[in-house]
């Protein structure tokens, strides 16, 4: 038996080769765990650079053995196991935070205050040295040296889907109170984190904290859309009807259409593409009908809203609609209706209603059927105490005749609803 390319070895040479190659292949264990840092080594650097790196990585299971053990080996034992390490690579910023953590564990803050200021000097930028950092300085009370590292990890990190180290840094955001402290400013670095913060939030489920929240979040100019939507649609379901028309209406209000100064009707010219907000049109399609934004026909702006009905159902229209956060008083209600061949004796109508149990009422105009050129519907009504929501719905009730399906086109545009 002979290795090609290598000289003849004897018994003894051979039984030395394969204890190498078993070594290397036991070694492969702790290489794995240690991958995830082992891979920042630049490929070009040499073999004695990576394999003295590798090296100094079996120090990371060692010492993390050693501090899941602490309770049973006692601080003397683990003392060794993480001096030796520092001793081996003082270099590393890790090293020293593993120090630094077990000093101030056995009661010597001095001593650990200086570990974690050579962390801080070798790796300045490095977002796991920024996190241990982050939970050195809360733990003794520097709150305003915590944040500021924690900011910096989620600067860095840029608030991923499933993010470890996001989530540990909302964690800690969470101990420090940070909503109720006010110091979001120094916590939330960009629109990134703060949606991702805005979404922990929600699944505590505090509700001032995140009404709060939500309102720092429109005063820094860090909300969007989507987060709009998100926030209001979750206080509608926590029945929070003020936190969420007021959160709606504070981050629309630079629209060009109105809302909510001349009319509390949300993108009542369909201007804007509708969003997926309860405080939207919820106009989608279905197997009877087509909706869609329609630019080439409006009666005011650039755009309209068309539904063409096949004809082939006697359609109970009734969830198409928008609501709408109203308070107790009058209001005149104003939309615009064009119509195209709508067939059977039902046509096409504006209907306001509440769901409410305490004060149910429903309002509607008169139906469009056939073929009519753009007609204004108007309506006066008054809302009374305890109905916080609307809905406005394009509406249309079942045909009891033979000839009942519902087919033609309808345009919607122009709708508002005003305080008077």
């Amino acid at each position: 038996m002979a290795f090609v390319g290598l000289p003849p070895l004897d018994a003894q040479g051979y039984v030395r080769l394969f204890v190498s190659l078993l070594s290397f292949v036991l070694a492969t264990g702790t290489a794995a765990v240690a991958f995830a840092d082992f891979q920042h080594v630049p490929v070009d650097s040499s073999l004695g650079l990576r394999l003295g790196h590798f090296y100094l990585l079996q120090d990371d299971s060692a010492v993390e053995s050693a501090r899941s053990r602490i309770d049973k080996v006692g601080f003397a034992s683990a003392e060794k196991v993480f001096d030796a390490a520092l001793q081996r690579d003082a270099g590393s910023a890790y090293r020293w935070c593993d120090k630094g953590e077990l000093l101030l564990h056995d009661g010597n803050p001095d001593q650990a205050a200086y570990c974690y200021g050579r962390a801080g000097e070798l790796a300045p930028k490095d977002v796991r040295i920024l996190l241990d950092l982050g939970d050195y300085y809360s733990s003794i009370g520097k709150t305003d040296l915590a944040l500021k590292d924690f900011s910096e990890v989620l600067h860095q990190t840029g608030a991923p889907a499933q993010d470890i180290l996001t989530a540990n840094v909302f964690g800690y955001y969470q101990s420090l109170k940070i909503v109720e402290n006010h110091l979001l400013d120094e916590a939330i670095p960009d629109v990134p984190n703060a949606f991702a913060f805005f979404r922990f939030e929600r699944q505590i489920g505090d509700m001032a904290a995140l009404r709060d929240l939500w309102n720092w979040t429109c005063q820094m100019s860090f909300d969007t859309d989507q987060m709009a939507v998100e926030y209001a649609n979750f206080m509608l379901s926590k029945q929070q009807y003020d936190a969420a028309g007021e959160g709606w209406a504070r981050h629309f209000a630079a629209r060009k259409d109105g809302f909510p100064r001349s009319t509390l009707i949300f993108n009542g010219g369909f201007e804007y593409e509708l969003t997926d907000g309860a405080f939207d049109w919820q106009l989608g399609s279905s197997d009877s009908f087509k909706g869609a934004r329609d630019h080439q026909i409006r009666q005011s702006g650039e755009y309209s809203y068309r539904i063409d009905f096949d004809g082939n159902k006697n359609i109970n229209l009734r969830d198409r609609k928008q609501t709408v956060y109203v308070h107790p008083g009058k209001y005149h209600f104003e939309g615009w209706l064009r119509t195209s061949r709508i067939t059977s004796d039902e046509g096409i109508r504006f209907r306001i209603r509440t769901s409410s149990d305490k004060s149910p009422f429903a309002v509607e105009t008169p139906a469009l059927t056939g073929t009519n050129d753009w007609t204004r519907m108007d309506l006066d009504i008054e809302v009374p105490s305890g109905i916080p929501l609307l809905e406005i719905d394009i509406a249309r009730r079942p045909s009891l005749r033979v000839d009942n399906q519902l087919s033609g086109t309808v345009w919607i545009d122009s709708v508002k609803l005003t305080p008077q």
